[in-house]
Order: C-alpha cells, then structure tokens, then sequence
C-alpha cells in the first residue's frame, strides 16, 4: 500500500531517471544500429534551458515543511508507520553474489531483484514514515539501509548488467553500467537527502546518501 502512494505522488523519479541517463550514458554503447547517444541529443546547454536552478528545486515538501505532511489523512499515515515499524531493529536484506549469478547460470532473474526491491521498499517506508512522524526514532534504520544500499558493487540488476565489457556475469567495478533501476536507485538517495537532509545530520554531518540535493 505504501508504495503504491509514494510513487503515484512520485512522478519526478521518471524524469529524474531520465536526465541522470542522458548526462551519464548513451542508450547502448555496443550497438551499432544508432550511434546517437543521450548526451549528444542533450548537451549541458540544452540542460541548462530546460532544467530549473538547483535551489529552485521543490518536487515535495521537506520533512520540516510540516503542513504538508499533517494534512496527510491518519489512516494512510498509520498505514505507512506500522509498515516502517516492521522494518526498525530488522536485518537488512543480503545481496549475494552467487544470486546475482543466477540470471547467468540459468536465468532466474527474480530471485536477485527481490532482494534489491526489499532494501529500496524499506528505505520508502522508513523515509516516509519519519517525514510524516518527524521523531526521529525511524532514522537511525534510514541510516543503516543508506549504507548497506551504497556498499552494493552495482545497482545495476543482473539482467541488465549485460553491456559492460566482461558482458552478464557479476559487475565490473571500472565498468559501471547505468541502467533504469540503478538510475531509480540514485534518485530515490537523491530524494532522501532532500527530504531528511537536516535531520540525517544530526546523526552524522557525512551524509551517507551521495548527494546532498537543494543544499
């Protein structure tokens, strides 16, 4: 039910996604049928016309802007709270290598995404659940999922992993592949610091979350 609401009110994330694969990579680099990639199609100059200045950047409502939040109707608040509740003091999902090979070994590619999604629905739910509660009794488990999401090798899924130069198998660490959920993945790191940014402070001023968005 949570994630359903987080991303129907997210329609950013398509767009997002969109323009972090245009700046970072083309459509395919070993294909030779269109040699035209995103980033030629989208120069910084065309970025600059079409995007808003970074400090002018107000997708959602900050955990502080409390209005917002409040108005949010008690029943689907107490729903997203009892499911981030689950989450508080509960093992981060493993992500092993031997399942990432499953896709090339004989390809079962649902078992590893699985797990993946486990880590992203956890991170929404606790995310939402502390801009909603703002306590701060959710971010401690915010905090530890960030970190177990930034030490992935990839977050690129198996079956999409294919295009680097060791091709499907496990990631290359010096051969990153930007794929649709490995874009997914950074925007919603984005989101997180945007909307917890001065609350995850107050548990360390080295923001696990790569990027600081709006600061």
């Amino acid at each position: 039910m949570y994630t359903q609401w987080w991303f129907k009110k997210n329609r950013f994330y398509t767009f997002m996604a969109f323009v972090f694969v245009s700046c970072l990579c083309t459509v395919d680099s070993h294909s030779k049928a269109n040699d035209i990639s995103l980033a030629q199609s989208f120069p910084e100059e065309r970025l600059r016309e079409i995007l808003i200045p970074q400090n002018e950047w107000r997708p959602f409502p900050r955990a502080s802007e409390r209005d917002a939040w409040e108005s949010i109707p008690d029943v689907v608040k107490q729903a997203i709270i009892n499911q981030a509740e689950e989450y508080v003091g509960e093992e981060i999902t493993g992500l092993p290598a031997s399942v990432y090979l499953q896709f090339k070994r004989n390809g079962n590619r649902q078992n590893y995404e699985r797990l993946w999604y486990d880590r992203r629905e956890r991170l929404h739910a606790l995310v939402t659940a502390e801009c909603i509660e703002n306590e701060g009794r959710f971010l401690d488990s915010i905090v530890d999922t960030i970190w177990a999401i930034c030490e992935e090798t990839s977050w690129t899924w198996p079956a999409h992993i294919g295009p680097q130069k060791a091709g499907t198998g496990l990631p290359d660490v010096d051969d990153q592949v930007v794929a649709l959920f490995s874009a997914q993945t950074s925007n919603t790191l984005v989101l997180t610091s945007y909307l917890l940014g001065e609350q995850l402070d107050t548990i360390s001023p080295l923001d696990p979350a790569p990027h600081r968005a709006g600061s």
